[in-house]
């Protein structure tokens, strides 16, 4: 084939030498590097160059003193040392990216890069924020443009729990990190907004003879559930993955969970646990093995009548929150059934990391401040145990006004 013959033949010009043919440019555009000359201004050199890293760009200075740099190579030589500094800070790459990229290609390479390397819940929880708020609100709007007093104003005018928003904030901010990570913004504009306030949240804690109760009246399997919940601290959804293979003799041991429909490792590496096995519990694990159709070592301990995992919802909606309210008792979850666990423990004298460590916590600080909580009669007989040991059985003397005393004394234990 001759060059006459191949004259149909076009390729695309990026040189934009040929206009009808050259194809729009995305991502980075060319660096560029400035070497300015210095100038001599009588006792002193003076260098001016660009700087690109404001916008609009401005013209800008630096100068050395002759008495100081007498020679024009040295002063010249002092120059380009200083302005490769500078050509790397203009050449930085948010400053050269397309200004067309968008909140919406940002999400995309963050699912692609990031997201699989999430546990599954969080890649849920993430993935709910992300394509139900956020990409509709922002998915158009260029990286380049988004600003921290926008994002006020978005967050301001949700009408979500406080909770909610600001999980959905720490989904933005994670994600708009990576981008600073990537050099894609120099700075992640949505730090520093402010979120409301979470109500701390007032739970009573139910008595033991009121778990006693409740276990009791629960439909199977869910009274077996709690039993593992508030005696062994397990999750609902190390519950729900527990195999037989990981039933021994003393201990059950915890390895993964399930979660939204799918398995996954244990919520953090002190998750994956040993816990032991009291006497309850075993009778609990063995009437599921009796009433199983499912016994192999990989098979689920509890499952659905057709070997499925057990569903948290169904067993929440249907037996738990039936079952509290029928016996008059305050309405909670099984997530605050398990804090009970660290109530228990602390009552019956286990020390903090034995808790810890049954739990499957990483610091004896979330066990303690978040889990751990006490009853009214506890801290009753704190306050009537202070004033016995300040002022004995004889009570204090309170002055009546008229120059005597009445004597209020402590009632005994």
């Amino acid at each position: 084939m001759n060059a006459r013959e191949n004259t149909d033949l076009q390729f695309p010009d990026d040189t934009g030498t040929r206009p009808g043919l050259a194809r729009r440019r995305k991502g980075l555009v060319r660096e560029r590097h400035q070497r300015p000359m210095i100038m001599d201004y009588g006792d002193k050199w003076r260098l001016a160059y660009w700087d690109n890293t404001v916008s609009p760009r401005k013209k800008r200075g630096k100068v050395w003193s002759k008495s100081i740099v007498p020679t024009r190579r040295k002063a010249q030589q002092l120059a380009d040392d200083f302005m490769a500094g500078i050509n790397e800070r203009n050449n930085a790459p948010y400053l050269r990216r397309d200004t067309a990229e968008t909140f919406a290609a940002l999400v995309e390479m963050y699912k692609a890069k990031i997201a699989p390397h999430l546990k599954n819940s969080t890649r849920m929880n993430y993935d709910f924020f992300l394509n139900t708020y956020l990409v509709p609100a922002w998915g158009e709007k260029r990286l380049v443009k988004l600003r921290l007093v926008d994002f006020q104003d978005f967050f301001n005018g949700l009408k979500l729990a406080p909770k909610t928003i600001r999980n959905m904030h720490a989904c933005l901010r994670t994600v708009l990190n990576e981008a600073k990570k990537w050099q894609m913004l120099k700075d992640n504009p949505a730090v520093g907004v402010r979120l409301p306030r979470v109500p701390r949240k007032q739970t009573t804690l139910l008595k033991p003879e009121d778990i006693k109760r409740l276990i009791e009246a629960l439909p199977w399997p869910t009274s077996a559930i709690v039993i593992l919940i508030i005696h062994g601290s397990l999750r609902f959804g190390e519950v729900a993955a527990l195999r037989w293979k990981r039933v021994l003799a003393d201990r059950l041991e915890i390895r993964e969970r399930f979660y939204e429909g799918e398995f996954d490792d244990t919520k953090s590496d002190a998750g994956d646990r040993d816990v032991p096995l009291d006497s309850v519990m075993k009778q609990a694990v063995e009437k599921a093995r009796s009433l199983s159709r499912w016994r192999k070592p990989d098979n689920l301990v509890f499952t659905a009548n057709n070997g499925s995992p057990i569903n948290r919802r169904n067993l929440l909606n249907r037996h738990l929150k039936v079952t509290l309210k029928k016996l008059g008792l305050p309405a909670c979850t099984f997530h605050d059934l398990r804090h009970l666990h660290s109530s228990l423990s602390m009552r019956t004298g286990a020390s903090p990391e034995v808790t810890r460590d049954n739990m499957g916590h990483s610091t004896v600080d979330v066990t303690q401040n978040i889990y751990t909580g006490t009853w009214w009669e506890q801290r009753a007989e704190a306050v009537r145990a202070i004033g016995e040991l300040i002022w004995g059985g004889a009570g204090f003397a309170q002055g009546n006004g008229s120059g005597g005393n009445d004597v209020i004394p402590i009632p005994p234990k």
